[in-house]
């Protein structure tokens, strides 16, 4: 999808801190989690169509950025979603969201070759 550049400027006062620490808060003025998110023009859904088991899991301010392998190919691709609890191994639903590339988080002091933001995420229950 196309990303507009005012976009990545909020995005990444929302997830960077001049402290360097793994949370901090945004400066005042600076959009929410929720404000962000409707930024990047992320539709409202409950329709949560792949699914992938999480590989690794980052928090940082109001996201979690998480490393999902994808069932249906192996592929391994970065999500960042609202701040939630995930454990490596657990499995979770997810819907489209909006792909940022070389996105750089300073507060991680990290470039992700690419980044699809999405709006929610469901934990699947464990599997037996």
């Amino acid at each position: 999808m196309k990303s507009f550049p005012i976009q990545h400027l909020f995005l990444l006062g929302i997830l960077s801190a001049a402290t360097g620490s793994l949370f901090a808060v945004p400066p005042p003025g600076h959009p929410s989690t929720d404000e962000s998110l409707d930024m990047l023009k992320l539709p409202e859904t409950t329709h949560l169509p792949y699914q992938g088991q999480v590989l690794e899991a980052i928090n940082s301010n109001g996201y979690t950025y998480i490393q999902v392998q994808i069932e249906m190919g192996h592929k391994k691709l970065w999500l960042a979603a609202p701040r939630v609890e995930l454990k490596k191994g657990q499995f979770i639903r997810f819907p489209s969201g909006t792909l940022i590339k070389n996105f750089y988080s300073r507060l991680l002091q990290r470039t992700f070759d690419g980044v699809i933001f999405v709006r929610t995420i469901d934990i699947l229950p464990e599997q037996a």
